[in-house]
């Protein structure tokens, strides 16, 4: 009896080693992020409710005050919390629950339709990065203008490894099925395609074709790829930053799914009106003003497996890298050629049919060409 209950002891002390505790960083509203909006649910009133996005490194397994279960989405969790809920209490795999009072942060209870972002720390976590790998997450600290911060919220990391680019689809090009090794280091690319909003705010003008729809959450579309490189200029200024455009292999890779991919044809869905925005359904939507179909906001559509929107169909997207014909080699963050005549573009748009949004179709275009249907989607490397 006695070594039944030293051991029980034993026991309980290995659970209470194992479960550390989170502290609240921060917590603030996000005007600008319309995740809310666009991807809303309604508590059993009926009632929009709030999107509280949750940056914390354990899995939330359950959550007091919230409707439905948690998103966990990589580093960022969607917690949607009924407009009554004056507090919830979030139970984690890893961790000690944590209450968050509201009150707390001058929001008696949260806004319905409206996206707020809770940033959780654990201590012991941060010791052992310092002194381990020395992975470390962006951070929009020090950025007052809420646009451009809500750029760099939104940057996902994505981990590194090795694919097979290009595929044996019996409807790829024989370019395509040219299928060769590559190897990539870790990278951060955007979770959604740059919107007019943030080209403005960065610009102070919005070239897009399709400007007569809400600029805050459609993808800017009309910029050429030199026209990219003076708004990523203008936006390290900015925000200090080292944003640039994802190289082909890292699209690719990324559209994929990363080290998570479940082998879709299709970012994120074997089924393209899952995850696309795309010739068939884009034709039935048209402009009161000019009769023509036209881009979707962004997010509007199923994220891939790295919580990625739209890196099928919407918007064509730039990428880094000058157009040659693939090779067999195996490589290593390949870059592409030095020079060239046409730059690459990837993922297929409102414009495209089916074939063109298939995670492994490329494009290309002159670097100073503008069409309404090619914007960007923002990428950076670790450590810069």
């Amino acid at each position: 009896m006695k070594i039944l209950v030293i051991a029980l002891f034993a026991i309980l002390g290995l659970i209470n080693a194992s479960a550390q505790e989170l502290r609240i960083k921060s917590f603030e509203s996000l005007p600008t992020d319309l995740t809310a909006r666009r991807q809303p649910r309604q508590d059993l009133n009926g009632r929009q409710c709030a999107l509280l996005k949750v940056r914390v490194t354990d899995d939330i397994v359950s959550c007091e005050g919230s409707i439905g279960d948690a998103v966990n989405e990589c580093m960022e969790k969607l917690v949607y919390v009924t407009p009554a809920a004056p507090h919830i209490v979030m139970k984690f795999k890893n961790h000690y629950p944590l209450r968050v009072v509201f009150a707390d942060y001058g929001e008696r209870t949260l806004s319905g339709g409206t996206t707020y972002v809770l940033t959780i720390a654990d201590e012991s976590a941060s010791t052992k990065a310092a002194s381990n790998t020395g992975r470390r997450e962006l951070s929009a600290d020090g950025i007052s203008d809420p646009v451009l911060a809500n750029i760099v919220r939104n940057m996902v990391r994505v981990d590194g490894g090795t694919f097979i680019m290009g595929s044996d689809n019996r409807k790829a090009t024989d370019d395509v099925k040219n299928q060769h090794s590559v190897t990539l280091s870790d990278f951060y690319i955007c979770k959604y395609e740059v919107t007019q909003e943030e080209w403005q705010a960065v610009m102070g003008r919005n070239p897009s074709a399709h400007n007569f729809v809400d600029v805050t959450s459609y993808p800017v579309d009309n910029v050429s790829w030199d026209d990219c490189q003076e708004f990523i200029s203008k936006l390290n200024a900015l925000t200090g930053m080292t944003f640039r455009l994802p190289t082909e292999a890292e699209w690719e890779y990324a559209a994929r799914g990363g080290n998570k991919s479940k082998g879709y044809d299709y970012a994120g869905s074997a089924k393209i009106d899952d995850v696309a925005w795309y010739w068939s359904k884009s034709a039935a939507i048209k402009s009161a003003v000019s009769g023509n179909a036209y881009s979707h906001p962004v997010g509007g559509k199923q994220p891939n497996e790295l919580g990625l929107y739209d890196m099928s169909g919407n918007a064509y997207e730039w990428c880094a890298d000058w157009w040659e014909p693939y090779g067999l080699r195996a490589q290593t963050n390949p870059k592409g050629p030095t020079e060239g005549t046409w730059r690459c573009k990837r993922g297929g748009s409102w414009d495209s049919v089916k074939g063109d949004c298939y995670v492994w179709t490329r494009g290309y275009e002159y670097p100073h060409g503008r069409m309404n249907y090619l914007g960007l989607r923002l990428a950076m490397s670790v450590g810069q």
